[in-house]
C-alpha cells in the first residue's frame, strides 16, 4: 500500500506498545523511517528513552551487505555506489530527527556491529548521563 500506509501502520503500532496495556521495561528496535512520521517521533519523545545509534555511512553500507535488497527504502541500489548514494540521500532527510528524538546518541561505528558491546556502550552511556 505505499510507505505512507506503512508509517500509519507504525503509527498504530506505538500507540498500542504505549498504552498502558503494556506499560513497563521494553526495549524497542525501531525501523529507520518510523521517526518520519512526527507523531510517532512524538510519542517516542514523551513515553521512552531514545537511543540513537549512529553509523557512519561505511559502517551502515557494511551492515547492509546482501540485507539491502529486502528494504524497500534501498529498492534499486544494486551496487555500492547506489546503496551509498541512496544512504547519504536517507541520512540527510532523517539525521535531524535522529537527533532531535534521541535521549543518546551513541557512535557504533568502532563496536563492529557485535551487539554485546554495542550494549555495553549503551549501559556505559545510560549511567554516565544518568549521573550527570
Amino acid at each position: 500500500e505505499g510507505e505512507t500506509a506503512f508509517r500509519n501502520m507504525e503509527l498504530e503500532a506505538l500507540k498500542d506498545i504505549f498504552a498502558e496495556k503494556h506499560s513497563g521495561n521494553l526495549i524497542l528496535a525501531l525501523g529507520g523511517g518510523t521517526l518520519t512520521n512526527s507523531q510517532s517521533a512524538g510519542l517516542v519523545r514523551k513515553h521512552s528513552t531514545s537511543i540513537y545509534l549512529k553509523a557512519s555511512i561505511d559502517t551502515l553500507i557494511e551492515n547492509l551487505k546482501g540485507a539491502a535488497s529486502g528494504r524497500p527504502m534501498l529498492k534499486g541500489a544494486n551496487d555500492e555506489i547506489q546503496l551509498r548514494q541512496r544512504i547519504e540521500e536517507l541520512l540527510s532527510q532523517r539525521e535531524h530527527i535522529y537527533s532531535e528524538t534521541a535521549d543518546l546518541i551513541i557512535n557504533i561505528d568502532n563496536l563492529n556491529d557485535i551487539p554485546a558491546a554495542i550494549a555495553k556502550e549503551i549501559l556505559k552511556t545510560f549511567f554516565r548521563n544518568s549521573m550527570t
